[in-house]
């Protein structure tokens, strides 16, 4: 596959591009399972709307899904989901 812009053939490179929509959480524990390396790039409505939640501790955290996805794919801390909860308070 050739990428126009950079000129490069990212399967020289092992590089796959894979359009996940807002449900990337089982593809993050897929990866991480396999102990493949991966990058995420999402656009910025998948950090400002507000549209899924998180438990911290015994309550739930109205968040992103880009959150909610990498508390789908245990990505996060304990401690990831605090700050998460404290930045909602900052609003």
């Amino acid at each position: 596959m050739q990428f126009s812009p950079l000129k490069k053939d990212f399967d020289a490179y092992g590089i796959s591009l894979v359009r996940t929509r807002k449900h990337f959480g089982v593809l993050l524990k897929f990866a991480n399972k396999l102990v493949f390396p991966y990058l995420i790039q999402c656009d910025r409505d998948a950090l400002i709307n507000i549209e899924n939640s998180v438990k911290v501790g015994s309550a739930k955290v109205n968040t992103s899904p880009v959150f909610y996805d990498l508390e789908v794919s245990t990505s996060l801390e304990e401690s990831d989901k605090e700050e998460i909860a404290s930045m909602g308070k900052c609003v």
